[in-house]
């Protein structure tokens, strides 16, 4: 994952939670179901990205939200691998954060 933004970076941190940043990302069903077995001792999280693309929904950037210097979204602002970033926008709801 990579955020170019420290302040982006920090937000992201924020928003998500906890649980996720220590997940692991399966995908395959057969693979999530392994590793769920092997991680369960540690108290680790397993996730399983099927390959679902999450639609965004288009961001529409009010005049009062450039007053508040709002002009993305926190999904629009990291790079990471699909399965990692559609997670991430999945279970923290990136795509409604502004």
């Amino acid at each position: 994952m990579n955020v170019q933004d420290k302040l982006h970076a920090t937000y992201l941190e924020n928003h998500v939670p906890n649980y996720i940043w220590k997940s692991f990302i399966t995908q395959d069903a057969s693979d999530r179901d392994y590793m769920a077995r092997q991680m369960k001792k540690y108290g680790i999280p397993v996730l399983n990205y099927a390959g679902e693309r999450i639609r965004t929904r288009p961001l529409n950037i009010t005049p009062e939200m450039k007053q508040l210097g709002i002009y993305s979204r926190l999904d629009q602002e990291f790079n990471a691998p699909d399965a990692v970033k559609e997670v991430l926008i999945s279970q923290a709801f990136l795509d409604d954060s502004v």
